[in-house]
């Protein structure tokens, strides 16, 4: 391995560490309680893949004898199944092993992602920290709204750093890109092979973040279609790969002996929207909703139309801001590498689409998982778009004070931490 390629390890390895520091720090106490970063999640990761230790399938933690149904466990297990293996407790794998490794994998496959760009070491290491360390505009929110403070996720979707207090989707994060891999591997080498690999890794999302997985699904199948003309029907067969295998994860984790389960997905178009121009927590717009009541009451559908496309205008440059420069890259370079570009687009248009016209039923606040894929590629194709442009190095250290403050305020923050 040449000196170059020991560099870009060490500073993929430094990326990875500073993205895991807050669950590093997190750990348990000699005296039995413990210092967490971020929610409750970490806690019920920890409680299920010490369960899954136990036995498989597991059972839910605290409720003996009752089966854990209708969640995706595939990543409890993995480090459930890990520490019974090496002996390593579970909260040192955990927090200290598992998180440093989980981040090194993500900034490691985003890294060959964007070779697979032609990209030289230095962009390719800006791409990964597009990706995962620019977050949104929320930092105008107290320039907006008095009286408010913000957090990443003012406008619903929340930030790659954010995410990575929880492992899961942190490991969701790597199989996205892992798909996308060789998903273009396809593209390049014209072997079929390539598609069925990327099929078992886009399924087994499934199993760990299946919000994450529809989006791509839809996707790579739609692809899989466009590429019946270079490869005849057999471009089929990967989408049918995925069909049967997905099929079979969500058959192993769901609830399958209940008479009265509804469709998981509810069609409430704008929902999502709503809330976040309602909502003091999020990007609340003083007197919104009210106008929004006047104008229904009246049925002013100009009014109303209106106020729905500001909805969509507020979503998306607050999620995105600068990192819409990417879509520009896309559909600039389109005819250079037309199928990467279509496969990029379709998941991000897909991701982005899906949160505003449907939610998961119980808790409709999951629909915010859906827009991750988009989040990711995102900030992946803003960091293409740097490297497509002259003074991209220029704009790049224009914008870096901004990043770091970003950065400061939303992810180095002890109040995150609760004992």
């Amino acid at each position: 391995m040449g000196k170059t390629s020991k560099i870009n390890l060490l500073i993929l390895l430094v990326l990875a560490v500073i993205l895991a520091s807050p669950l590093i720090f997190s750990s348990v106490r000699p005296d039995g309680s413990m210092l967490i970063n971020g929610s409750g999640d970490n806690l019920w990761h920890l409680s299920l893949s010490a369960e899954i230790q136990k036995q498989m399938p597991p059972t839910f933690p605290g409720m003996s004898g009752i089966a854990l149904r209708d969640y995706h466990y595939f990543s409890d297990a993995l480090w459930g199944i890990l520490s019974r293996l090496t002996g390593v407790p579970i909260t040192i794998l955990y927090f200290q092993i598992g998180s440093v490794l989980v981040c090194f994998l993500l900034s490691f496959v985003i890294f060959k992602l964007a070779k697979t760009f032609n990209l030289d070491d230095f962009w390719s290491i800006i791409c990964v920290i597009t990706t995962l360390f620019v977050g949104s505009a929320a930092f105008i929110k107290p320039l907006v709204i008095k009286n408010s403070t913000w957090s990443g996720n003012a406008f619903m979707l929340d930030q790659p750093y954010d995410q990575l207090i929880n492992l899961h989707t942190g490991i969701g994060y790597i199989l996205i890109i892992l798909g996308t891999l060789f998903v273009f591997r396809w593209f390049s080498s014209k072997s079929v092979k390539f598609g069925y690999l990327a099929a078992v890794a886009i399924s087994l999302l499934f199993g760990v973040k299946i919000f994450f997985a529809i989006p791509i699904s839809l996707a790579f199948g739609i692809i899989c279609l466009f590429r019946i003309k270079e490869d005849g029907f057999r471009s089929l067969f990967p989408a049918l790969l995925l069909l049967v295998l997905s099929g079979s994860i969500f058959l192993i984790v769901s609830d399958r002996t209940g008479s009265g389960h509804n469709f998981p997905l509810t069609f409430r178009p704008g929902w999502l929207l709503t809330k976040m121009v309602e909502d003091p927590e999020r990007f609340s717009v003083e007197g919104f909703y009210l106008k929004y009541l006047h104008y229904q009451s009246k049925g002013n559908w100009l009014r109303l139309t209106q106020m729905e496309i500001e909805k969509i205008c507020l979503y998306l440059l607050g999620n995105f801001w600068i990192k819409l420069l990417g879509i520009i890259y896309l559909i600039k370079s389109y005819q250079k590498q037309r199928q990467q570009n279509l496969f990029l687009l379709l998941c991000i248009l897909i991701s982005l689409a899906l949160p505003l016209v449907v939610t998961p039923q119980p808790d409709p606040f999951n629909a915010v998982q859906f827009g991750q894929v988009a989040i990711i590629f995102m900030g992946f194709t803003f960091g293409l778009f740097l490297s497509s442009i002259k003074r991209g190095k220029l704009l790049l250290a224009l914008m870096i004070p901004i990043f770091l403050f970003i950065i400061g305020k939303d992810f180095f923050n002890v109040r995150k931490f609760h004992e």
